[in-house]
């Protein structure tokens, strides 16, 4: 696969937060996140693994380890940003979270986002399935609109620019905005 990753150096790590997910059973985690220059120590409760676009992921929960672990916040950690993994014999009755399957991988509260489709882009959208609440309205010409709710500004923005001059966010402006100062910049970068 184009961009894939080698997770042969991190075996070791997998094998112990599928072990960790089995027993139930709080992990410390060492993990540099993209925009970290060092590694920071997270206690994390493994609940499974997930592939998305060519990454592997832990999924879990962020754990409060002092007296019975408690759960913090949900967490989710790129496999090869994790720096290493140790079990810490401390027991949870976590359960995974349930949620509809939204836009992008969890990176924000999710939101509404309308998309203005040219046919040939219509076309393409139509054959997938982008959220579990998608509303795909296609009009006389072949061009669409696409509803959905996200959770990833960033991958929003990259699958919007990815369709070039063929799909257009008209909600929310937050977005819009995002896209017009990249739009700017790269229009700058090219005029030098």
């Amino acid at each position: 696969v184009k961009g894939g990753i080698d997770y042969t150096p991190f075996e070791a790590s997998i094998e112990t937060l599928l072990a960790a997910i089995s027993r139930k059973e709080v992990c410390e985690v060492r993990y540099k996140s993209f925009t970290a220059d060092a590694a920071k120590l997270h206690y994390f409760a493994p609940m499974r693994l997930t592939a998305y676009r060519e990454a592997l992921y832990a999924e879990g929960w962020s754990v409060d380890p002092r007296g019975k672990p408690r759960q913090k916040h949900r967490m989710v950690l790129a496999v090869h940003r994790i720096d290493g993994v140790e079990q810490t014999r401390l027991m949870h009755d976590f359960e995974p979270w349930s949620a509809p399957r939204y836009f992008g991988f969890p990176e924000c509260e999710p939101y509404r986002v309308k998309v203005a489709l040219s046919k040939s882009a219509a076309r393409y959208v139509r054959e997938r399935k982008w959220s579990d609440d998608q509303v795909f309205v296609e009009n006389a010409d072949g061009s669409a609109v696409l509803e959905f709710i996200a959770q990833s500004k960033s991958e929003v923005v990259s699958w919007v620019l990815s369709f070039g001059c063929e799909a257009e966010v008209l909600e929310p402006s937050s977005i819009v905005e995002i896209i017009k100062k990249l739009i700017a910049k790269v229009h700058r970068l090219y005029n030098r």
